[in-house]
C-alpha cells in the first residue's frame, strides 16, 4: 500500500504531465490558427471549395483540441481535489 506522501507525489507528477499536454495542445492550436489565417489569405476573394473545406476541417480540429484541453483541465482539478482531501 502506498503512503499518503507517495500518493500525493504521484498526483503531482500526473498533474505536471497533464499540464505539459495542455501546453502542447495550446501550441498546436496556435499553429492551426496560423494555418487557417494563411489559407484564408490565400482564398481571399475566391470560393475554392477545397481551400474552404480545409479551413473548415482545421476549425473542427481546433474545436476538438479545445474540448480535449477542457477535459484535461477537469482531470487536473479532480486530482487537485483528491490531493487536498488526503
Amino acid at each position: 500500500m502506498s503512503s499518503i506522501g507517495e500518493i500525493k507525489a504521484g498526483l503531482a507528477r500526473s498533474r505536471g504531465e497533464a499540464e505539459k499536454a495542455l501546453a502542447q495542445l495550446n501550441s498546436v492550436n496556435a499553429e492551426i490558427d496560423k494555418t487557417i489565417t494563411a489559407l484564408q489569405a490565400l482564398a481571399a476573394g475566391t470560393q475554392q471549395p477545397a481551400v474552404l473545406g480545409a479551413i473548415s476541417k482545421l476549425g473542427a480540429a481546433k474545436q476538438k483540441f479545445g474540448e480535449g484541453a477542457g477535459l484535461i483541465r477537469a482531470a487536473i482539478d479532480q486530482t487537485e481535489k483528491y490531493s487536498a482531501a488526503i
